[in-house]
C-alpha cells in the first residue's frame, strides 16, 4: 500500500478538521433557532374571555410594549428567577372558585391567594417595575403532558429563547425543556396565536 504524500494528509486532515466544525456550528445554530418558540400557528382569535375582563379592568397592563425580545444576560437570568420564585412561595395557591365564586377569574394576588394564571400576571407585573418591557413577557396556555390538566404560564423572550416562568417550580426553563404541550400565546398586538395541536406529545402514566 503506498504511503500518502504529506500534502495530501494534511488535506484529508483539514477536511475532516471543517466537516467535524461545521457540523458542530450546525447543530449550535439549530439549537438557538428551537431554544426561540415558533411553534405551527394554525388560528388567531381574541383574547381569552376573562383575560379580556383582565385588561379592562387594568387597561394600561396589557399593553405589550417594545422591545419584544431581550437580550439574555446573567443579570436577566437572576432577576426572572428571583421574581419566580418569590412569587411562587408568597402567593397562595387558591381556586378561583374559592375567591370569586367563578371557574374562571384573572386577577392580581393582591389578596396573598391565586391561582396560576394570577400568579403568571403578578410575575409581569414586578418584572415589569424592574424595568423588563411587558411587550418580552407574554402570557401563554399549555396542557401539561402526563396529567393533561390546562394550565397558564408566563414566557419571557430572549436572545437566547423562550424562558417559561412557571408556578410549580422555581427553576426558570426554556420552553421546550418544560413537561407541557403548548396551546396558545399573547400576541404583542393583543390576539393570541393558537398552535397546532396535531404536534402535542404526551406521557404514558403507570
Amino acid at each position: 500500500m503506498r504511503t500518502p504524500s504529506p500534502i495530501a494528509a494534511a488535506f484529508a486532515l483539514s477536511v475532516v478538521l471543517c466537516v467535524g466544525f461545521c457540523s458542530m456550528r450546525l447543530t449550535a445554530a439549530e439549537n438557538a433557532v428551537s431554544a426561540i418558540m415558533d411553534l405551527v400557528v394554525v388560528e388567531i382569535r381574541e383574547r381569552h374571555p376573562p383575560y379580556e375582563r383582565f385588561c379592562t379592568d387594568y387597561n394600561n397592563e396589557c399593553e405589550l410594549t417594545p422591545p419584544y425580545r431581550l437580550e439574555m444576560t446573567a443579570q436577566l437570568l437572576d432577576l426572572a428567577s428571583r421574581v419566580n420564585r418569590t412569587v411562587n412561595h408568597d402567593v397562595i395557591f387558591s381556586l378561583d372558585m374559592t375567591q370569586y365564586g367563578e371557574e374562571e377569574y384573572w386577577n392580581y394576588p393582591d389578596s396573598g391567594f391565586g391561582d396560576c394564571e394570577d400568579k403568571s400576571l403578578e410575575k409581569r407585573r414586578r418584572l415589569v417595575m424592574k424595568g423588563i418591557s411587558r411587550g418580552a413577557l407574554r402570557m401563554a396556555i399549555a396542557h401539561h403532558r402526563t396529567h393533561h390538566t390546562p394550565h397558564s404560564v408566563l414566557l419571557l423572550e430572549t436572545s437566547q429563547g423562550t424562558y417559561v416562568l412557571d408556578t410549580y417550580t422555581s427553576r426558570i426553563k426554556l420552553w421546550h425543556e418544560t413537561p407541557y404541550n403548548f396551546e396558545a400565546r399573547e400576541r404583542t398586538n393583543g390576539t393570541w396565536e393558537r398552535f397546532d395541536q396535531q404536534t402535542w406529545k404526551f406521557a404514558d402514566v403507570f
